[in-house]
Order: structure tokens, then sequence, then C-alpha cells
């Protein structure tokens, strides 16, 4: 299933944010109330092809969602450490985060925070270096991403571009749902398609596409680069 968006790929405040999906709102709280009613947690996590498809605004306004309308803890889970922006988008301090518990100077139980918003739970990339390829792939890393989901009633886990860096793919054996963000009007049908290969040979549930800024003047057809 496709979801058309608008959000933008610049950072949006959060209240525009969270316009920017309305019109896929009951979609979504519709998914989740489905995929969770056997559950005792729902680990969804937002991927794209490639940079600048939006996954941070629709992970940070999905995670949002959950909290107002579910009244649930949520924890927002930025993996993405490559192009961190969730502490900005948020207005929280950036760490401490994933980075710093990888190298030791933070420990696990100080990278989840609480943030301005009760029971949205955060765990930014942190770090003051610049990451690594395969930092994700790290037990400690991957530990800490298990903890919070198992501690919170939903994670939302904002991944990087999963033909950009191949460790993207560790993290798929840790959610139970992917969401995959193209943006309209640029990302190519071809790239599209590996990404939605990738997810479903991994075994884990594929949950559709975000179509993000779509226009309704714009039809789906447009050349090669609108995801078929």
């Amino acid at each position: 299933m496709i979801y058309p968006t608008n959000a933008g790929r610049k950072q949006l405040p959060v209240e525009e944010a969270l316009t920017s999906v309305r019109p896929i709102f009951h979609a979504l709280l519709a998914r989740f109330t489905q995929a969770t009613e056997d559950e005792q947690h729902h680990r969804v996590m937002f991927v794209s092809p490639e940079h600048g498809d939006g996954t941070t605004t629709l992970a940070a306004s999905t995670a949002l969602m959950l909290v107002r309308h579910f009244r649930r803890d949520v924890a927002l889970v930025e993996a993405n450490l490559y192009t961190p922006a969730m502490a900005s988008y948020l207005d929280i301090p950036p760490g401490p985060g994933l980075l710093d518990v990888a190298d030791g100077t933070a420990e696990p139980e100080a990278a989840v925070r609480n943030s301005k918003l009760h029971g949205l739970y955060v765990l930014t990339a942190g770090g003051e270096r610049r990451p690594t390829e395969g930092d994700l792939v790290g037990d400690e890393l991957r530990g800490l991403i298990t903890k919070a989901s198992e501690e919170h009633r939903y994670t939302i886990i904002d991944a990087p571009p999963i033909l950009e860096h191949p460790e993207t793919c560790s993290l798929l054996e840790h959610v139970d749902e992917v969401l995959l963000v193209v943006r309209a009007g640029s990302t190519r049908a071809k790239r599209a398609k590996a990404a939605v290969r990738i997810i479903e040979d991994a075994g884990v549930q594929f949950g559709g596409v975000f179509l993000n800024r779509y226009k309704p003047d714009m039809p789906f057809g447009l050349g090669k680069r609108v995801p078929g």
C-alpha cells in the first residue's frame, strides 16, 4: 500500500510536521491498532532507499501521534547516525546517545531520555565524532536498541538509507515491521524496488510505502522516478 504525504525535506517545527502527515493519520493509527492487538511490544522501522526522502520527519511525527492519541510510552530511536537531526527537531540536547554508549563515554541508562512530551522517550545518535561504517552492527548499539524496545509499548526507528548503508540490514531482525519512505518525483522506481526486495528477503513484515512530498496534481505514472 502507498501512503501519500507532503512532509518537506527541511526540518519542520513539530506541529507543522504533524500537520504534514495528517492525510495518512487514520491509516497509521489503524495499522498500529491492528498490528498490536496481540503484541506486548511493536517495533517499526522507517527507512528509505537514499538520503533526503524524509524518514526523520515521518518517524518523529508518527511517534508524537502515538503518544498523544494512544497514551502509551513510545521510544523514538535515531539509528540514522549519518545525518542526525532528531535532537534539534525535538529541541533536546544531542547527547548522550548511541555513539556515546558505543565509545564508552555514557551509560546505556542515560542514553534513553524522556523528551519534552511526556511518554516520548528518545535515543538520539549522540556523539561528537563522525560515525563509521559498521557502528550499527556492534553488540553494544544493537543491545541498546533492543533494550529500548523492550521497555516501551511502541518503538519507532529512524534508520539510515538501506541502499547507501548496508549495515542497516542488521536492524531488520530487531523490528516487527518496516515502512519505506520515498520522495515523489525524485526516488527512482528501480531504487525503491531494490529496497523493497531487501526488506522482503529479510523476512520482516513490509508495511507499505510513504510517498513523501506528494502533490495531488502529480500523477503516479510520472516518468521513471515515481515508484511503481
